[in-house]
């Protein structure tokens, strides 16, 4: 029996350990994704301020999500097993998660200024709630998350507010008027763009 509780207490001691390895790990990366975020008002141009929050943005969703994942499923572990973490570690796996919705909040609401201050250089008619409005059909249509439309994305949009083009023709070409960049594909400004022309020219009509 004695033999049993101390072999008991020995895996305890392991799965606290490995908890703390994981927490300390989450704070390794958590830390610097904060203090990178706080670097992004420093760069000259709103165009390095977005590509700088998407790459954090990309790394919390990622990197951070991964660590997050891992955190869980010790802290499952050490619940299965009757026990945790305290007597090792102030950290706890509730704690590192309100942690990461709280980041992930401020990423986005930095990414909307950012993107705020872009579309007023660029199109000096579109509002922030216009913007978000855009940005959130843009996000939902955008499947694969590499920030373009490709032509069924795109038409995906344009079903959604009436403006579906069901001739595959018509549809590249229209593609080709917005894609400024040429890639083949319709960006996120070139789509705010088209989207607030398609809306001024309604208001127009009306």
């Amino acid at each position: 029996a004695l033999e049993e509780s101390h072999a008991l207490q020995k895996s305890h001691e392991a799965l606290r350990a490995a908890f703390v390895e994981l927490a300390s790990k989450f704070q390794a990366l958590y830390a610097p994704l904060k203090e990178e975020l706080s670097d992004v008002a420093k760069i000259d141009d709103m165009q390095g301020q977005l590509e700088a929050v998407d790459a954090l943005i990309n790394k919390h969703g990622n990197d951070l999500k991964a660590v997050l994942d891992e955190v869980e499923a010790s802290d499952l572990q050490l619940e299965e097993a009757g026990t945790n973490a305290a007597k090792a570690t102030y950290a706890t796996f509730e704690g590192m998660a309100l942690q990461y919705k709280a980041l992930g909040g401020i990423l986005e609401t930095q990414k909307t200024t950012v993107l705020t201050a872009i579309s007023s250089k660029e199109n000096q008619n579109v509002t922030p709630e216009e913007l978000a409005e855009y940005k959130e059909l843009f996000e939902f249509f955008d499947k694969n998350k590499n920030g373009s439309l490709n032509a069924s994305e795109f038409n995906g949009c344009l079903r959604s507010v009436g403006e579906e083009i069901l001739d595959p023709k018509e549809l590249e070409t229209k593609i080709k008027e917005i894609d400024e960049s040429g890639d083949g594909s319709v960006g996120f400004h070139e789509f705010i763009s088209y989207m607030s022309n398609l809306n001024k020219d309604t208001d127009t009509e009306e």
